[in-house]
């Protein structure tokens, strides 16, 4: 079932991916324009990414996230918290 949200409206990830629950990904795909425009963005990806996970059995292989380069050194520091926060995530 697919469910809309306004802008700045309340998600209910755990309903929203209950069919993610036991499963396993080769790819997670993101494309948003503004997901790493801003620190306040990065920490609801982060959240978003964390509640997603719950219900997986492995987190994805590969994630790939879409977003408009902004050339910011502000987004290029956030790109490398991301990509350093996966990679604790990451099993061994």
């Amino acid at each position: 079932m697919l469910h809309e949200y306004r802008v700045g409206e309340s998600r209910d990830i755990k309903r929203d991916f209950a069919f993610c629950r036991g499963q396993s990904f080769s790819l997670l795909r993101i494309e948003d324009p503004y997901v790493l425009a801003r620190d306040t963005q990065y920490q609801a990806l982060n959240r978003f990414l964390g509640e997603l996970a719950k219900p997986w059995q492995n987190l994805p292989k590969k994630i790939e996230i879409k977003t408009r380069d902004t050339g910011a050194a502000d987004q290029m520091q956030i790109v490398r918290d991301l990509e350093s926060d996966l990679n604790r995530a990451a099993p061994c």
